[in-house]
């Protein structure tokens, strides 16, 4: 989203944990004149010392990678280590939940009166300026989107990028992260593939619970022993579950203890052909888990999953 609003104005560069790995950035010309959009996975940043951004954003921080990092706080501290290098020329945008995570588990502190701003995304501002978001609305699903656009409206507000009437009505946004695999006048079919961590889901569901609809979920994958009592909660929203992968037994735990009705498999391919594609439900295939019991990638699973079901919904029809 970053570099479709600032290639308005500069050359950019994307790289890191998205696309291409930063040493392999074409730096022919040196970087001169451009700007380099880098995602930092944690495992990058635990093992960096001097890397320094001019604009920082940390989106969100909830536990993950902990079969890597083991603790929170060693995950925790290795995203926002890089603030150490930081100082008054730069700017950090993130939440206002995030500086509270990091108070309350007392980790690294950072100091706000040496960074020139530091922007904290509350209701107040973000209501203010949910007219401007609501135009995006339909094409950026889930308020978790909203938030995206908002700090690169604000990347680009710092940057002095004029931001065109329009301008993302032709914003695709990369495959499989929550985007509509099927829908008709019966049902609507997500593929999230890209969820592979409880956040990405939760905020799948979030998205979906004040649709008035039954939410039919898809998920399961790759064990990491992740605690997935921690989303009982949210899982009152889900009507029915299809789990399948490693992990399903440790689902499958709590939604009998939130006596939610199940159908589970060994495969995604298993669940599926069990799938009962109902009228007026939402289905939701969101995993909460990588892919890599089953497939190579996330992508590998979403494009097996747009395949696979598009040939029940077929097959359905023929029938």
């Amino acid at each position: 989203m970053l570099e479709h609003l600032l290639k308005q104005k500069y050359k950019t560069q994307v790289g890191g944990n998205i696309g291409i790995p930063v040493f392999d950035l074409d730096d022919s010309n040196n970087f001169d004149n451009e700007i380099l959009i880098i995602e930092c996975s944690s495992y990058m940043l635990a093992d960096t010392f001097k890397f320094h951004p001019n604009i920082m954003i940390i989106t969100n921080v909830y536990p993950n990678h902990l079969d890597h990092h083991i603790t929170f706080d060693h995950y925790l501290n290795s995203k926002i280590k890089c603030l150490n290098n930081m100082d008054i020329n730069d700017t950090v945008f993130s939440l206002k939940s995030l500086y509270n995570i990091i108070d309350k588990n007392n980790c690294q502190k950072i100091y706000l009166n040496d960074l020139k701003e530091f922007k904290i995304l509350n209701n107040e501002l973000y209501y203010r300026e949910k007219v401007i978001l609501n135009n995006y609305s339909n094409i950026l699903l889930g308020e978790h989107n909203l938030y995206n656009l908002w700090f690169s409206l604000k990347v680009c507000e710092l940057l002095k990028v004029e931001i065109r009437e329009g301008i993302l009505n032709n914003f695709c946004k990369p495959k499989y992260r929550f985007t509509e695999a099927f829908k008709d006048s019966k049902v609507t079919i997500y593929n999230d593939s890209k969820s592979t961590n409880f956040y990405s889901l939760i905020k799948a569901i979030e998205s979906l619970k004040n649709r008035y609809l039954p939410i039919h979920w898809i998920g399961g994958g790759q064990d990491r022993g992740e605690d997935w009592e921690s989303l009982s909660d949210v899982f009152q929203y889900i009507s029915f579950a299809y789990v399948y992968g490693e992990n399903k037994n440790r689902i499958i735990r709590v939604l009998e203890n939130k006596k939610i009705p199940y159908i589970k498999g060994d495969t995604l391919k298993e669940v599926i052909d069990k799938l009962e594609i109902k009228e007026n439900v939402i289905i939701l295939f969101s995993p909460g888990a990588p892919s890599l019991d089953q497939f190579n990638s996330y992508i590998e699973r979403g494009d097996y999953f747009d395949t696979v079901i598009k040939e029940k919904i077929q097959k359905n029809k023929d029938a």
